[in-house]
């Protein structure tokens, strides 16, 4: 399913269980920081109860537990959920376990405001069953202070990037620059945008675009941080923190971890240039 680039697989949709509610209470599951809870306990759920005379129960379960478990509820009759947010590489093993509620006479009710990309990605075999709700995007991270004592700028293309990758490989003798390599979903997500990127299909693989991509990764490989086999969406953070590395990519919400908790202000973040972050990928293609 082919969608929005710049939403990426980051995208998180809000969707309709099979109905359950108690009536005064809207039970929500989903995969949230404390800080975004926070920010729904504080600011999003107290006006939504006041208007519908409802009280929301929040309940935290990560995505991929999120599947297992509503599907789990779902096949023993006793579902025990109302609302899912969920990501959107997940989405279609709850329809496919009839977890979901069709929700296209809802359809409508979608506000002109959500972003058009976003509505297609919730319907699976002609039905919505997901309607938007929150767009992510990935973006680099990068040590200010040895990129600039090293002479060099943040990359902005695949030539870049190798050449950054070389130039830290032979300076300190070890990879710094890091990619998702933990083989799941994040290395997914890293590879189908290296290949879009190129004007391939992921769906295809062996096309110009998915050639050209892979290509350009095995060149990139030797040089990569070994940190990468292990990396994935939370351990980036860490990866960071410590300054192992000096170049990664990950979700914005590690500025508030890197700089509040790790005190680190040396990686800085970035989405300079329309090249590299307004695709779906980190770095432009050749």
């Amino acid at each position: 399913m082919r969608y929005g680039r710049g939403m990426l697989l980051g995208v998180v949709l809000l969707v309709l269980l099979a109905r359950g509610t108690s009536g005064t209470e809207l039970r929500v599951m989903m995969g949230l920081g404390e800080v975004e809870w926070q920010v729904m306990r504080t600011r999003i759920f107290p006006p939504f109860e006041a208007q519908h005379g409802v009280k929301i129960r929040g309940i935290q379960v990560e995505a991929a537990d999120a599947v297992k478990k509503v599907v789990a509820l779902h096949r023993a009759g006793r579902m025990q959920v109302d609302l899912i947010t969920q990501d959107v590489p997940l989405l279609y093993p709850l329809v496919a376990a009839g977890a979901m509620e069709d929700l296209s006479a809802y359809k409508t009710e979608i506000p002109d405001s959500a972003l058009a990309s976003l509505t297609p990605v919730g319907t699976i075999d002609g039905a919505t069953y997901f309607m938007p709700y929150r767009p992510n995007v990935q973006i680099a991270y990068y040590h200010a202070e040895k990129f600039a004592a090293y002479g060099m700028q943040p990359p902005e293309t695949w030539d870049a990037l190798l050449t950054v990758a070389k130039r830290l490989h032979v300076a300190e003798r070890i990879g710094r620059v890091l990619l998702h390599g933990a083989l799941d979903l994040n290395t997914t997500t890293h590879l189908v945008e290296f290949i879009w990127a190129a004007g391939g299909d992921p769906l295809v693989l062996n096309d110009a675009g998915s050639v050209q991509a892979l290509t350009f990764l095995q060149q990139l490989a030797p040089f990569l941080a070994s940190e990468t086999r292990r990396a994935t969406w939370n351990t980036t953070n860490a990866f960071l923190a410590t300054e192992g590395v000096y170049v990664a990519r990950n979700w914005p919400f590690g500025v508030r971890l890197l700089v509040q908790q790790a005190g680190r202000r040396r990686s800085r973040p970035t989405m300079a240039g329309a090249a590299p972050y307004a695709k779906p990928t980190c770095w432009a293609e050749k």
